[in-house]
């Protein structure tokens, strides 16, 4: 904190222009990083095991048909965890519709 006093001002104008100032297609090549950097193979590489439903954790089976980042282990979980999930998947599969990555590909 010491090492930044005085200079607030300066980094808050900073990161205002880097993220809330940006054009719509800085914003678009983002989210394109964004999902290419976490999409689900890249995760997929990193789980060491089964994978686990993203509500309640037991051995999942199914995966969001939207998106495909997550998975669940019954129709009850998804329901259940969709208000958390919604908005992630939402800007996942616009992410994926502006790369133009299908379904297949992930």
């Amino acid at each position: 904190m010491k090492t930044y006093e005085g200079h607030w001002t300066n980094i808050a104008q900073n990161q205002s222009q880097s993220f809330f100032s940006a054009s719509s297609s800085h914003y678009k090549s983002w989210a394109s990083r964004l999902a290419e950097t976490y999409s689900s193979d890249a995760f997929e590489n990193l789980i060491a095991g089964p994978p686990k439903c993203a509500f309640c954790g037991h051995l999942a089976t199914k995966r969001c048909s939207r998106c495909t980042s997550e998975w669940y282990c019954s129709r009850k979980c998804q329901v259940s965890h969709w208000s958390k999930h919604k908005q992630p998947c939402g800007l996942l599969n616009v992410a994926f519709s502006q790369m133009n990555i299908g379904k297949s590909d992930l």
